[in-house]
């Protein structure tokens, strides 16, 4: 991921926040003299954060990332399970960090968690 002459990301992700973030992008124009110089600064703030490419992370938990409703709506919509019964015992422990067989798993039929303000 290298820094572009033409289209630099930090002019577009200018045009794309003010299209769907006006108050971030506000904040970015905040006394600012100039698009192109907000841009440039993005641009190179980006270039300087990503310069080693990107990282992948293996050997993690959907657990670490998910609540258990949705760990269970990937295992029926995309793989397609029917039941915890269904899912292999190596795959349960794709989903929950130190699974075992002793490993109380949550009800199959759970309701969405809702966020509360």
């Amino acid at each position: 991921m290298k820094k572009r002459a033409k289209n630099p990301v930090g002019i577009l992700l200018l045009d794309h926040l003010k299209d769907h973030a006006q108050g971030l992008y506000n904040h970015l124009m905040n006394g600012s003299v100039s698009k192109d110089l907000v841009g440039e600064k993005l641009t190179n703030n980006m270039d300087a954060q990503f310069s080693g490419g990107y990282s992948i992370s293996s050997n993690d938990w959907l657990n670490h990332f998910m609540v258990d409703y949705d760990i269970i709506r990937i295992l029926k919509d995309y793989v397609v399970y029917t039941s915890w019964s269904n899912v292999p015992l190596s795959e349960r422990g794709y989903c929950y960090r130190g699974y075992n067989s002793k490993t109380v798993l949550p009800e199959w039929h759970i309701e969405e968690e809702k966020y509360n303000k």
